[in-house]
């Protein structure tokens, strides 16, 4: 591909982003009548007004309109930012016990209280990137508290890894799962790929030599447990004695793993 073509490829995606997409989640999704954002909207593009609201969403969205507006200082785009941002601090962040809750219905109540380390990485991430986006340090100390939970709750400090999920007072539960689709397993790619991500992302803005070592034991994780040395795709399911229980591979996340080693390597300085 030559310089021309990747300039016009350029041009096309950016066009596809601040033509389609992001309008697309600032016209239909936002829940005017409740606060947030709606849980769900309909092929035909009508808000299902009841849908449960999760954390994974909320927390992407706060993420890419933060990104959004970094990339393209926006008052819209920082509006949505915001929009999420209040939100999640307001119902999602458990202020008795700690934490992120997986779900709330329509209204912001709380519905799911279990604590989903997934779901716990993705609320770094997105507040780490507010924080870079708009100086916020309320945001920048939510992504440490995090971090810090993360840490002292679900790390195997025997073992190594991260456990999948607790209660919302950090004790064990018997559905470690994200979906029913995932197998019932303490330690899984998925959820490790992204506290990689999210640790990435807060080590941007807070250069703490405790997130240091932590994202270089997950890099070096990565390498001993989840990349299979043989077919060099990832292992996906363990138990909690890191014994592999799944033979499946999701191409999707080789390659999304090959790009976040990576970025998370580059960001440490370390070869």
């Amino acid at each position: 591909m030559n310089i021309d073509r990747i300039g016009q490829f350029r041009q096309e995606l950016e066009a596809e982003l601040r033509g389609n997409i992001l309008p697309y989640w600032m016209k239909f999704t936002p829940d005017r009548k409740h606060g947030g954002f709606h849980g769900e909207v309909s092929h035909f593009n009508v808000p299902l007004e009841k849908a449960p609201k999760g954390a994974i969403m909320n927390t992407r969205i706060l993420w890419t309109f933060a990104a959004a507006h970094r990339m393209y200082p926006e008052a819209a785009y920082l509006e949505m930012a915001e929009r999420a941002y209040h939100y999640i601090l307001d119902h999602f962040i458990d202020r008795e016990y700690g934490g992120v809750y997986w779900e709330l219905d329509y209204k912001g109540n709380v519905s799911a209280s279990r604590k989903q380390i997934y779901a716990m990485a993705f609320a770094i991430y997105a507040m780490a990137e507010y924080h870079m986006a708009t100086g916020d340090k309320d945001a920048l100390e939510a992504a440490i508290v995090l971090f810090q939970e993360i840490e002292e709750h679900a790390l195997d400090r025997e073992k190594g890894g991260y456990t999948e999920a607790l209660s919302r007072e950090w004790k064990p539960v018997e559905d470690l799962r994200l979906s029913e689709k995932d197998d019932n397993e303490s330690k899984t790619m998925n959820t490790h790929l992204h506290i990689l991500e999210a640790y990435t992302n807060l080590y941007r803005t807070w250069k703490d030599p405790r997130l240091e070592f932590a994202l270089e034991r997950l890099i070096l994780l990565f390498l001993d447990r989840f990349v299979d040395p043989l077919t060099h795709h990832l292992n996906l399911f363990f138990d909690e004695n890191w014994t592999l229980k799944s033979n499946l591979v999701s191409f999707g996340h080789d390659i999304e793993c090959a790009w976040l080693l990576h970025e998370a390597a580059e960001i440490l300085g370390k070869p």
